[in-house]
């Protein structure tokens, strides 16, 4: 038959190398490739501009599960991973800061943009890591540390001349990244660890001035979901607040 699919128990390795993963239809006997989106991201409709103009439209994001990716043009200057395989978007006025699947888009896309929880707890998981906590009491798992006087503890690089490096001192800090005033009192009073609080609220007059866009794919098989985030990160480059290249 044209249209039997061939099955093989064994393959050479050159093979192996050539393989390209598809999903299968076993009702309609279709095998489908899985596309993944490009850098631009043009490929995919799906956009949500989050402002505190559009609030009311926040529900029209599905609570499906999905990828994501979030774009900013709020001047992000520190990074949470190695800095050796950054994404280049360098060209554009947006940003790719975060990439990550989710197993309800609406929920996740609250809990890093519209995270009204000052102190940064409550059990979220984002990696949208902007804004400082004042309050040490408070360190919950998935928060990062932002400064440590213990220079053995995992801290994030920041932009010096185009150049992601190590923080040295305090004033690395305050001289770099995107603070408020507050924030910078407080890292400048303060003898303790510093650390960045989960998600952010984009209605902040701190935020609320920069695009804030949340572009997803509707995907419900968890297989796929992990493929694309990853294969995308591989071929593009890894987002500047994402702290891993794949896996979790």
């Amino acid at each position: 038959m044209s249209n039997q699919i061939v099955i093989k128990e064994d393959y050479e390795e050159d093979e192996l190398n050539e393989c390209q993963p598809c999903y299968f239809n076993e009702k309609t006997n279709t095998l489908y490739k899985i596309k993944v989106p490009n850098l631009q991201l043009d490929n995919i409709d799906n956009i949500w501009e989050a402002n505190s103009d559009n609030l009311k439209e926040f529900d029209l994001i599905p609570k499906d599960p999905g990828c994501y990716w979030i774009l900013t043009d709020a001047p992000i200057k520190h990074c949470l991973n190695s800095g050796e395989n950054l994404i280049n978007n360098n060209d554009t006025s947006l940003k790719i800061i975060y990439n990550g699947v989710s197993s309800n888009l609406r929920e996740r896309s609250k809990e890093h943009l519209f995270r009204t929880d000052e102190k940064g707890k409550g059990g979220s998981m984002s990696g949208i890591s902007v804004d400082i906590i004042r309050d040490d009491n408070n360190i919950k798992n998935h928060i990062k540390l932002l400064y440590s006087d213990e220079k053995k503890l995992k801290m994030p690089k920041i932009c010096i001349n185009n150049t992601f490096t190590c923080i040295k001192e305090k004033n690395n800090i305050c001289d770099t990244l995107y603070l408020s005033k507050e924030e910078k009192e407080y890292i400048n009073n303060t003898d303790i660890n510093i650390y960045f609080k989960n998600g952010i609220d984009i209605r902040q007059d701190k935020h609320k001035k920069y695009k804030w866009l949340f572009v997803y794919m509707i995907i419900k098989n968890h297989s796929i979901r992990d493929y694309i985030e990853i294969t995308w990160r591989k071929r593009y480059g890894i987002p500047i607040l994402c702290s891993y290249s794949q896996g979790r």
